[in-house]
């Protein structure tokens, strides 16, 4: 499963690459009509998979069960992305910055030196 899971995501991302250009009315048919199958597919795989409910894998499909509406709301609303890459993106340049620079940052300066 987890060769086809990277293969519907990347089909997925191939959707989108192919929307990305187009009005919103066409992004969301093209979602319907390509991404939704395959959106269906992994869930119906997660229901029907037996697992211990205390295994990784049974704690990642209990996780996906708790997310679910949200994961598939790019389905039904064109102006929702496929994921949030691009908010990761503009966040890090506000909260990515290292730790050795947050502290040079906080360091106190002292003022340049004058030779009178």
């Amino acid at each position: 499963m987890k060769r086809q899971s990277r293969y519907s995501l990347a089909k997925r991302y191939a959707v989108e690459n192919e929307a990305k250009t187009g009005p919103p009315e066409d992004r969301l048919r093209l979602r319907q009509k390509r991404s939704k199958p395959i959106v269906q597919r992994i869930h119906d795989w997660a229901l029907s998979t037996d697992t211990l409910p205390q295994s990784s894998l049974g704690k990642a499909i209990a996780y996906l069960g708790g997310i679910w509406n949200g994961l598939r709301l790019f389905l039904d609303d064109p102006n929702v992305e496929i994921d949030n890459n691009g908010t990761e993106r503009a966040l890090r340049g506000i909260a990515g910055r290292t730790t050795a620079g947050r502290a040079r940052d906080a360091a106190p300066r002292s003022p340049p030196s004058s030779t009178a």
